[in-house]
């Protein structure tokens, strides 16, 4: 009897449709009920009947345990089945909320980890991209007690999948190995292949065909090895497509159309539309890259017309629209990018006007910037072709207008970057769209909207760098020892996992959660203060370019003339700047890269063009530099300023004759800029003064020997130069022999206006980073940090090829010089090669001479040299090393009370005046 009654009381559960259940339920009757529910039931009807078990649970006081826990996940994914995911999101919120409670930490956390999946996979879904991120990066600093669970290994896939969306590549690879690795530990097949699968997408994307190929292959091994056949499992025809396109890449079409097949027989033996659409987007390209126009208008309208996931379709419209370019059907080419602009950016009003773009709002809040910087610049590149083809000037200003859409689409992309490597890739990605941009400028006659895509095609990183120091000096000192910690708090968690022993799963999956979690709170910490503090999110991603006109007024009041250049792969362009005009010039780009690199091979091999035939090719190289780089612009003698496109080439010894020495320097005085947006920044000068008035005018260093360890030759003389130097300035220090310690200088260079370093350096063009040497250590580029330099107005590098490195296309030549700058030090000397001991330590104290004399940088440079060669009579490699970065004004003098706000409380008055009367000529 009591069976049956039980039995009736169940029944009556299970037909309930909605409102509240009228009988008195068991917890034990609700715990069944729920779970044959979720069991039996399609999501439709769980959606209507989870929701009575709940809320009668609830009114019945049972209080929360697992089973009331599961009965939310439950309905969350129902709701997310039935597309109300919306409410799929809340109930996984909930469940979020039950674990915050002391009180019910007796839950089953594995529960907690599935809400914190579910919720980042739903709100992916939705295209809330950050939102899911942060969603992940909450569930791993919760999940951090429990390495071996398998939704942790989940989360690290999402997350890696998050980042290859966002086009932060660098950090999808890094992210997917690690899960991969979590995975393994977990004992969990699926999330770790799917760990491999994101990764090897980030390796594709960075192009790094070979890794990408051994990370899939490890994934199919894997699936293999698990008894999983080719037509049982979607996830192969993914990891066959991705085979594909590698093998696309290395223009090995053979295994191309086999690898397609696969993945097409997959899909289509399981009717998976998603995947069948898919392989009909990567096969498009495959026909775009042959020519195979007609097939690939084929399948990317299908793949167009089928395809489920926004974004996709969107992919197919843009490659679709590439077709149609390619063919000259541009007006068709345009329609398909608005269609695909559209996909991304829902109510977009411009499907109909492919004149329209949208706006930057829009552009700013896309989750998938990549994918729309690809339809926004194939879609400035088809208006330009199409005013190529038909001379239409308003075409011309359209393809500009879209390019520079493109180009604010870039700096969003970078700000929401982490990882530097992602950054460099795209900024070498998106250089030719750069070039296509200037020669839209040119057919324009626009040398202003020329200079604007040449300004934006270089050192726009280093911008970023300096910006966030500007924004940094908006701080409170509360907020600034905060940032110190959190920074110093991922320094620290990085060096913890680097030191974990090889195999060690356990430890590393808990170090590399603890360094997710630490460099969540550092994000967590720079995006609240671009909330509550204005002036630092102005400072922070502030990417104002310099006007023309601004341009041509500093160079006014300073008589002065700037270059710059931009070596394309079809082109080789020249702007130069004068007070009153603006010129863009187009060459042919053929013989410059290979000119330039035998002309540097010359002067920076020791004793080799004092050979009789080898100096004779050295001014031929020159001259022919000289005609290409300096003769057309017919500048008038004086000051100029030099922004190149890559790695620097001293300009002094280019030659106007090939027969004979006529050097350049002998009517111009030279330096160097990486773009006019940082030479033009608004000068420290007043916080470089107020900093030397705490601190010194003057700091030196020469290590003169150094630690048996590092291998360095003895720099005799420095110190004894150093000392000629130093007695031009009031307040010095000067750091020699075991006194010139790594530490020594990180501790005293931020108190002094000229920094001047006397000792060794090495780098490479190659793979080495630039590495000053100590006494008793070495200091990289890397380890420079992310602090800055206040007081200096002027650093002298005088060591080895201090401003030579990495030329990273698209940004610029990464160079212990060039971390100066990032430390907002204004004007650095730098040396191209490794000088001669004695002859630069005649050259620098020259310098300082002029400087003391009052000349501006430039000038006492060039007259340095130009004395110092015709004195002894030296070839150009000897003095034409070092060269001038950045602001070439004369050097600031401090006021006179410093000094007597300091003697006065010593002696009398006319002991000071005298005091005072026997410095001021120094360069105080």
């Amino acid at each position: 009897m009591i069976r049956l009654v039980k039995q009736v009381v169940f029944t009556g559960l299970l037909l309930m449709a909605g409102g509240q259940l009228r009988a008195q339920t068991s917890r034990t009757e609700l715990q069944k009920a729920a779970t044959d529910v979720a069991k039996k039931s399609s999501p439709s009807e769980q959606t209507r009947k989870l929701p009575v078990f709940i809320a009668t649970w609830q009114r019945q006081g049972y209080g929360i345990d697992t089973s009331y826990v599961r009965m939310h996940l439950n309905v969350a994914k129902a709701f997310y089945l039935t597309n109300n995911i919306d409410k799929a999101i809340a109930y996984c919120k909930q469940v979020i909320r039950f674990y915050a409670s002391e009180s019910t930490a007796f839950l089953d956390p594995e529960d907690c980890l599935a809400a914190y999946y579910r919720l980042c996979y739903f709100q992916n879904e939705v295209g809330q991209l950050k939102a899911a991120r942060e969603t992940v990066l909450s569930g791993l600093r919760f999940g951090q007690k429990y390495p071996k669970s398998e939704w942790v290994a989940s989360l690290y896939s999402t997350l890696a999948y998050i980042y290859n969306v966002e086009g932060d590549f660098e950090k999808a690879a890094q992210i997917g190995e690690q899960g991969a690795q979590i995975g393994q530990l977990a004992g969990d097949r699926e999330s770790r292949v799917n760990c491999l699968f994101e990764a090897a997408k980030a390796y594709r994307s960075l192009n790094r065909v070979a890794r990408a190929h051994q990370t899939i292959d490890q994934a199919i091994q894997i699936m293999k090895t698990s008894g999983v056949k080719d037509r049982d499992d979607a996830s192969l025809a993914l990891y066959y497509d991705l085979k594909a396109t590698l093998y696309r890449r290395e223009r090995k079409f053979d295994r191309v159309k086999e690898y397609f097949d696969k993945a097409l027989a997959i899909n289509i033996s399981l009717k998976d539309t998603t995947g069948i659409a898919n392989c009909y987007v990567d096969l498009g390209n495959y026909y775009f890259e042959t020519r195979q126009y007609s097939q690939a208008e084929r399948v990317l309208t299908e793949a167009a017309r089928i395809h489920p996931a926004l974004i996709n379709r969107a992919r197919a419209l843009n490659n679709l629209g590439g077709v149609y370019w390619k063919q000259g059907q541009f007006k068709r080419g345009l329609v398909a990018y608005q269609q695909g602009i559209e996909t991304l950016i829902p109510g977009f009003a411009g499907k109909t006007n492919v004149r329209v773009l949208p706006s930057l709002d829009a552009v700013r809040f896309c989750p998938h910037k990549d994918f729309l910087l690809s339809i926004i610049q194939d879609k400035a590149d088809t208006w330009l072709d199409s005013a190529k083809a038909t001379g239409s000037q308003p075409c011309f200003r359209l393809a500009s207008d879209t390019y520079k859409l493109a180009d604010k689409i870039i700096d969003f992309m970078r700000w929401d970057h982490t990882g530097e490597g992602s950054k460099l890739f795209w900024r070498e990605k998106t250089r030719s769209m750069y070039e296509r941009a200037i020669e839209t400028a040119y057919r324009l006659k626009g040398p202003a909207q020329a200079f604007y895509f040449l300004e934006k095609s270089r050192a726009v990183m280093l911008a970023d760098k300096l910006n966030e120091l500007g924004a940094r000096q908006q701080l409170t000192e509360g907020q600034i020892e905060e940032e110190q910690l959190l920074r110093r708090n991922v320094a620290q968690r990085q060096e913890e996992l680097a030191a974990i022993p090889p195999g060690d799963r356990v430890a590393y999956s808990k170090a590399q959660t603890s360094l997710l979690d630490e460099q969540d709170k550092l994000d967590s910490f720079l995006k609240r203060l671009e909330v509550t503090n204005p002036s630092y999110y102005r400072y922070r991603y502030d990417s104002t370019t310099v006007s023309l006109a601004r341009l041509q007024t500093y160079l006014k009041g300073r008589n002065a003339s700037f270059v710059s250049y931009f070596a394309g792969d079809s082109a080789f362009y020249v702007l130069r700047v004068s007070k009153d005009n603006a010129q863009l010039i187009c060459q042919k780009a053929n013989g410059y890269t290979s000119d330039v690199k035998a002309f540097m091979a010359l002067l920076s091999a020791s004793g080799t063009i004092n050979q009789r035939p080898l100096f004779a090719r050295f001014l031929a190289l020159g001259n022919g530099l000289y005609r290409r780089l300096l003769a057309p612009l017919q500048l008038p003698g004086g000051s100029v300023i030099v922004s190149p496109d890559g790695g620097f080439l001293p300009f002094e010894v280019l030659s106007e004759s090939a027969d004979h020495p006529a050097f350049a320097i002998n009517r111009y005085a030279f330096s160097y800029a990486y773009s006019a947006r940082l030479l033009l920044r608004e000068s420290p000068s007043r916080s470089s003064l107020m900093a030397g008035m705490q601190g010194g005018d003057f700091l030196g260093i020469a290590p003169v020997r150094f630690a048996a360890s590092l291998k360095q030759n003895t720099l005799n003389g420095s110190d004894g130069a150093l000392e000629a130097i130093a007695g031009r300035f009031g307040v010095h220090t000067l750091l020699t022999h075991e006194g010139a310690t790594r530490g020594a200088f990180q501790r005293e260079a931020p108190h002094y206006r000229i920094i001047q370093l006397f000792t060794h350096a090495v780098a490479n063009d190659a793979d080495q980073e630039p590495t000053l040497y100590f006494a008793d250590s070495t200091l990289k580029l890397s380890e420079l940090g992310d602090g800055r330099l206040p007081a200096t107005q002027l650093a002298v590098l005088t060591a080895c090829k201090t401003g030579v490195g990495v030329d990273q296309r698209g940004e610029g030549v990464f160079s212990l010089a060039r971390g100066f700058a990032a430390l907002g030090v204004t004007s650095v000397v730098s040396t191209l090669w490794s000088v001669e001991d004695n002859v630069t330590y005649e050259l620098t104290k020259l310098f300082y001479q002029y400087l003391d004399e009052g000349y501006e940088k430039d000038i006492a440079l060039q007259k340095a040299k130009l004395d110092l060669a015709q004195s002894a009579d030296l070839l150009p490699n000897q003095w034409a090393g070092l060269i001038l970065i950045g602001d070439t004004r004369p050097l600031e003098r401090a006021s006179p009370w410093r000094w007597a706000a300091g003697l006065i409380l010593v002696a009398g008055g006319s002991w000071v005046s005298t005091r005072w009367a026997r410095r001021r000529q120094k360069l105080v």
